[in-house]
């Protein structure tokens, strides 16, 4: 509010001066004394200047209030993104905490399935079928790669730690990859999954 008053008393300081000098100025140019005529004009200048300042009053006041209020509000915006931020960063805590729970739980089992086909590929060695073999491996070679399905996701969760690293991908390696995850689906299709180097 002071600031309004300060720049609407300096307009009409320089205003009136403007006036006054400017007028004083044109009767020492022309030579003639001050008229009746010449001080109504006079006094028409300095009320316009009066007017106008008060009018510049209010308008700085409205806009300093407008100003505020636009002040205040960004402030509440930005203490508002501040508490989202960090309920997000919470969040994400927790959901690392439950991926690290949940890679370990579900990777435990699966530990104990790869160390049974193990056991059981040693001890009945000699009594398996060639495709009985074959379903051993398939069942161990699954349950590698859902392991690795669980660290990868789990480093995925984890993604924002890092800065995004580019590679190459060879999509011959990852084609075989896909075949072999998928291949009882292929034989049981009697599919064909053809790819051009």
């Amino acid at each position: 509010m002071k600031s309004a008053l300060k720049i609407t008393l300096i307009y009409l300081l320089l205003g009136i001066a403007w006036i006054i000098l400017s007028d004083s100025a044109t009767e020492y140019l022309v030579g003639h004394s001050r008229s009746k005529e010449m001080y109504v004009q006079l006094t028409k200048g300095i009320f316009y200047v009066f007017a106008t300042s008060i009018i510049l009053y209010f308008l700085i006041q409205r806009y300093q209030k407008n100003l505020e209020e636009k002040v205040k509000e960004l402030k509440q915006l930005n203490e508002s993104l501040k508490k989202e931020k960090e309920h997000i960063k919470a969040s994400n805590e927790q959901l690392e905490q439950f991926a690290d729970t949940a890679s370990h739980d579900l990777k435990s089992p699966l530990r104990t399935i790869s160390t049974l086909i193990q056991r059981f590929q040693v001890k009945f060695k000699d009594n398996l079928t060639e495709d009985s073999a074959k379903y051993l491996e398939i069942i161990e070679d699954s349950t590698k790669k859902l392991n690795s399905k669980i660290s990868e996701t789990l480093r995925f969760s984890k993604v924002h730690h890092y800065k995004n690293k580019q590679e190459i991908v060879d999509l011959n390696k990852l084609v075989v990859s896909l075949k072999n995850n998928i291949r009882t689906i292929i034989e049981e299709k009697k599919a064909t999954i053809n790819s051009a180097n």
